[in-house]
This record gives structure tokens, sequence and C-alpha cells, in this order.
């Protein structure tokens, strides 16, 4: 949870300043006395501040999954028992990667990016690991809705080999809507469950 400097606040609305994007914080409120002592009584909420949108400018961007939790950048959309979760079993340059499972039983699981402002021109690159299943794809496209399934436009499809394999997508002269990269774990065989791992995400 981020923190920032406590502040009185003499109307009934304020600005908060040093606020970082993409970060939960708790906010606290108490009224002061004349005396200036707090009230017993304190009203709390939690709230997260939202994500920066990812512009050119801002390139490279890149995600390592370093951190204990998934960044509230980063989505996950999912209807059923499919995962997407940081797990530490496999990971290339860091202590984690992120983990997609696929079970044909149950709806697709999706790892959505932050939004970009526009995808033409852009240059995706990750590293992909999978178990021993030689069935292992990951789907790679865009949600025009990071938030409906339904919105999904596949980019590639790649069917993965063993060990860790440095992947390379290109956006060029993509114009399709949607501004959410997103992937997903597939398989081959219909009716093969597979798990996979994601890792060192980067758009340059």
């Amino acid at each position: 949870i981020g923190t920032v400097d406590s502040t009185d606040v003499n109307t009934s609305t304020t600005v908060l300043f040093g606020l970082q994007p993409g970060v939960s914080y708790l906010l606290s409120a108490a009224a002061i006395c004349d005396s200036g002592a707090h009230l017993s009584d304190i009203v709390s909420t939690e709230f997260v501040t939202d994500c920066d949108t990812v512009t050119h400018a801002d390139l490279p961007f890149t995600e390592t999954f370093n951190a204990a939790t998934l960044s509230t950048c980063w989505s996950v959309l999912s209807a059923g028992s499919n995962d997407v979760r940081l797990d530490t079993l496999q990971h290339g340059s860091s202590g984690r990667s992120l983990l997609l499972s696929y079970d044909p039983l149950d709806p697709p699981a999706f790892a959505v990016m932050p939004v970009v402002d526009t995808l033409a021109g852009i240059d995706l690159t990750f590293w992909t690991y999978r178990r021993s299943y030689d069935n292992s794809m990951l789907i790679v496209g865009v949600l025009a809705n990071p938030t409906d399934t339904t919105t999904f436009t596949p980019v590639d499809t790649l069917s993965l080999a063993a060990g860790w394999q440095h992947q390379q997508i290109s956006f060029d002269g993509f114009t399709d809507a949607g501004h959410h990269i997103a992937f997903r774990a597939s398989s081959t065989d219909s009716t093969w469950f597979n798990i996979l791992y994601l890792d060192d995400v980067s758009l340059t």
C-alpha cells in the first residue's frame, strides 16, 4: 500500500498530491476538535489509482514479474478454473514468472497488459517456458474491451518448444480496435490440459 503525508482539510473536497499510478492506498479521515485533538471515530476506505497509459514516449516498457504480487496495471480475465498468477517454479531472469494454465473444459483465461495508446509500430518481446507437454501453445492478441473475452483478436499463435524461448511479435501495420495486448494459453490437442510460463515482457 502506498503512503503520502497527512494533511489538514478545511473544505468538503480536497486534492491529494504525490500519488503514484496503479498503487493501492488506504485513506483515513478523522475530525479535529478545537483543542487540536483527533476524535476517536476514524473513517477509512481503500482505493487504487488509475494506471498511466503507456505511450510511445514511455518506451521501452518492461515487466519482469519480480514483485510479490502482480502489478495492478495488469489484469486477469477469467470465467472458469483456468489460472493466471505469479509463480516461482519456473522463471527467466527473475525469481518469478507468470503462469498461465489451459483446461479445454473451461473458458480460457487471459493475462491483460496495461493500456497502450497506439499499438501500431510496437514490437513485443518476451520469454516463454512450457511444461513437458509438446502440445503447448500461446495465443497473443488484442482486447478491444479488457473486460470482455469476446473482443479478443488473435495476432499470433506460438507453438512452444522445450525450455525457455525468446519470442518477438511485431505490431507494424496493426489497425484493429483495441489498446490492451493479452496472452492466453492453449493447446494443439483439444483434450489436453497444459501449463506454460511467461517472463520478461517488453514493448519497444
